[in-house]
């Protein structure tokens, strides 16, 4: 299989890279722009104090990231028993974190598994907020460096890395203290280095047993490749990383955490994972809130997940374009996850940038209208709150279909720029 970076390499002067895309794009580009700016305003307006003023409201920056770091400040202090209790963690969040919270948050909850203790107990030894701003310039850095072995060329570079900076994703991941960047890192990084550092490469896929809803089609487009090395440390580093988080932490933890799912709590009005799939923009909630039954809206995410796992298992067998694959994998593991958010979707505006990086010069300006829509559309999201959002789910099937070359939608050029 040829090098991701390959498909990305120049045939002319780098920065013919950036003009020729400045050029051809035109409006469609300055909209994704225009999006990315209200994004920004949106997270200065939560940071000044005026939260909710422009957009979504967001309490305070960082919502997300109190709850990450009370948990981790909880097994510090021998309470990490309660992470999983919601009455607990509610009480406990909206006491300590009061001073920089606008408001009570309603339905707090650390649905995430031990292992997640692993990378922020360290950060939380930090004062809210540098704890989380030095957890998000860590993992944008990660991300940063591992876009430089997806591109040749310096003019490559600046775009993928500004792009991903100015996207809306990107401040709405700020705005919560979320992963984002962390896990466009660790999917990007996996499948640019496979066949340089294999090993390197699992590992770093094995990594998301912190987002565990994304193991799955990274598993399937290994196996698709006949990678065997890679998937080999894949699950290696989830058995290491479970091990590990068994001996720190004891299996309590883990059962405590399988608890939430098999029997949800109500202790504060509401289950906290139900609450947060109300503003997800998932299949099964998009088809919830049109008024499906929900019968019908979770059987709907299921074929979204087998949809996902076929395009995925087709791109990785017989797409020859490695950039391809990996826009494919990106979108893929949006539409099958059981839960996504605006911040999730940072591994989508990247795989739009790979898409708008591989349209062939002198196209038109259609070529670009969907990847650019793709880019752009957390700016409406979640779709309780903007009805535009629920165009999500159709979006993340365009662009694999553009990537494939399926349908009506534009067929990507082997590169951008000429491969080497």
């Amino acid at each position: 299989m040829r090098k991701v970076a390959e498909t990305f390499s120049t045939d002319n002067a780098p920065m013919q890279f950036a003009t020729a895309r400045l050029r051809q794009a035109g409006p469609a580009l300055a909209a994704a722009i225009l999006a990315g700016l209200y994004a920004w305003a949106m997270l200065t307006a939560t940071l000044t104090g005026h939260d909710g003023v422009i957009g979504l409201g967001f309490n305070a920056m960082g919502a997300d990231w109190v709850i990450w770091e009370g948990a981790a400040r909880a097994v510090l202090t021998h309470q990490g028993a309660h992470i999983y209790d919601q009455a607990w963690i509610t009480a406990m969040v909206n006491h300590d974190y009061a001073g920089w919270l606008s408001q009570r948050l309603p339905y707090p909850v650390f649905p995430y598994p031990p292992v997640m203790l692993l990378l922020v107990t360290p950060f939380a030894l930090l004062p809210m907020p540098l704890s989380m701003l030095a957890f998000e310039a860590l993992a944008f850095t990660a991300l940063a460096l591992v876009l430089g072995k997806l591109t040749r060329d310096r003019a490559g570079w600046i775009f993928f890395v500004a792009g991903i900076l100015v996207s809306p994703a990107a401040a709405l991941n700020l705005a919560a203290g979320q992963n984002g960047f962390l896990t466009a890192a660790l999917v990007t990084g996996g499948f640019v280095l496979l066949e340089t550092a294999p090993v390197t490469a699992g590992a770093l896929l094995g990594l998301l047993i912190l987002k565990p809803q994304f193991l799955p089609l990274a598993a399937v487009a290994l196996i698709a490749l006949k990678s065997w090395r890679p998937l080999t440390a894949m699950i290696a580093t989830v058995i290491f990383l479970v091990l590990l988080s068994l001996v720190l932490f004891g299996p309590e933890l883990w059962l405590a955490w399988a608890d939430t799912f098999l029997h949800p709590q109500q202790g504060t009005g509401i289950n906290g994972n139900a609450w947060g799939h109300m503003w997800d923009s998932t299949v099964s909630t998009c088809l919830s809130l049109i008024g499906t039954p929900d019968w019908a809206a979770t059987t709907g995410q299921g074929m979204a997940a087998l949809i996902a796992l076929g395009l995925v298992w087709r791109a990785f067998r017989q797409q020859h374009n490695p950039a391809s694959r990996l826009g494919v994998l990106l979108c893929a593991m949006l539409l099958a996850s059981p839960h996504l958010s605006s911040y999730d979707m940072i591994v989508l505006a990247l795989a739009a940038l790979i898409a708008v990086a591989q349209v062939p010069r002198g196209a038109t300006l259609s070529a670009y209208m969907i990847p650019l829509a793709a880019y752009a559309i957390p700016i409406c999201c979640p779709p309780r709150h903007n009805p535009i959002g629920l165009l999500v789910p159709l979006l993340l099937l365009a662009l694999m279909g553009w990537f494939l070359g399926i349908g009506p939608s534009h067929k990507p050029a082997s590169p951008v720029c000429a491969s080497a």
